[in-house]
């Protein structure tokens, strides 16, 4: 049920394109995706990696994956993982695979998770050369 993410996936082609940015502004980005990657920053990278598993899943391509295809579930989950997961089988077997459950964050609006995900679809975009629409 839960897809893995290899770590085998490229894992310079997002860095190089960053290392190219100034002040905080990256190459490509909407103004929506900046600001997702500051909050990303602050507030995932601690345990999430874009191309590769770390204390949780590798995060390009998670809405392909279970219950995040809508982004309501993407709400539910992010500002309370322990609600979520007792009604989604999908989140207990994340939480089986990792061994640890993610640290809720209530405070965060909708605009702000929706410019996490700009910023994670974008950095997407980024790793294979075309929009997610066209693969």
């Amino acid at each position: 049920m839960f897809q893995k993410i290899s770590s085998s996936q490229p894992q310079t082609v997002y860095s190089e394109q960053t290392k190219a940015s100034s002040a905080g502004q990256s190459i490509g980005f909407t103004s929506s995706a900046v600001k997702g990657k500051m909050l990303f920053q602050t507030k995932c990278a601690s345990c999430h990696a874009l191309f590769k598993n770390m204390t949780g899943p590798g995060l390009l391509g998670f809405e392909e994956r279970g219950p995040w295809t809508d982004r309501k579930n993407v709400y539910g989950w992010i500002r309370n993982p322990s609600a979520f997961m007792a009604k989604n089988e999908y989140a207990r077997e994340v939480k089986k695979l990792f061994g640890t459950m993610m640290t809720g964050f209530p405070e965060m609006t909708n605009e702000e998770i929706d410019a996490i995900c700009d910023y994670l679809n974008q950095a997407r975009q980024f790793q294979t050369g075309m929009p997610i629409a066209e693969r």
